[in-house]
């Protein structure tokens, strides 16, 4: 009998301790859980908010291209800025200017010429870019000489072809007749444009009452 109660007596202080120890430990596991899952809504938060600021950023770095292009698209069309305005200008003395027999007419006084694309001393236009170029030519004749016919000739790869008439009229008219013409074509690098008498008289008037222009409409 003393050696049951002594047995008894052993094993309350182990059945006393088991539960307590297994409570302590869900406790232990529970307080875990709980800081990682903290740590998780920490972290989920973060990450968002870095999305967002990447967003940003990739929003900021789009408009950043945009404007570059955009600049660079502006300083292409500075760059390619080519125009010119000359006139047709001879010895105060004369009144009239013989233009040649089916030469291209060479308008010596330069006004303009950006780009220095035109040559006064033959009266030709080289195009530097490929584009879309505008030309005009303005003409005024005496009422003394036959009528002229001048073309705007375009020459590529060195064969030449109208694009363009005007004329004006000479003996015979009570008045001094004018003429104009406006045409607009595309040239690659290296074509050329020139006005050149195509028939009739030789002369047009002095004092620079004939121009010749053109511009760069737009490089492709």
């Amino acid at each position: 009998m003393l050696l049951v109660i002594n047995c008894v007596l052993l094993l309350v202080p182990c059945l006393y301790s088991m539960p307590f120890s297994s409570t302590r430990d869900r406790r232990s596991d529970d307080v875990s859980t709980g800081a990682l899952q903290v740590i998780v809504q920490e972290q989920s938060a973060l990450i968002q908010s870095l999305q967002a600021k990447v967003a940003a950023l990739e929003t900021t770095v789009s408009d950043l291209k945009t404007r570059v292009s955009q600049e660079d698209d502006r300083l292409g069309r500075v760059q390619h800025a080519v125009a010119f305005t000359a006139t047709l200008f001879g010895p105060s003395t004369q009144q009239t200017l013989d233009v040649g027999d089916n030469a291209a007419i060479k308008f010596n006084d330069v006004i303009t010429n950006v780009g220095n694309s035109y040559d006064p001393s033959t009266g030709t236009f080289t195009a530097p870019v490929v584009g879309v170029y505008a030309f005009s030519l303005s003409l005024e004749a005496d009422n003394v000489h036959d009528s002229i016919v001048v073309m705007v000739e375009k020459i590529v790869g060195g064969i030449g072809s109208a694009i363009a008439y005007t004329s004006v009229q000479g003996a015979g008219s009570d008045h001094y007749d004018t003429s104009s013409i406006f045409v607009v074509t595309h040239l690659a690098v290296g074509d050329k444009i020139i006005a050149r008498r195509a028939w009739g008289g030789n002369y047009l008037n002095n004092w620079l009452k004939n121009s010749f222009s053109g511009f760069l409409v737009t490089a492709d």
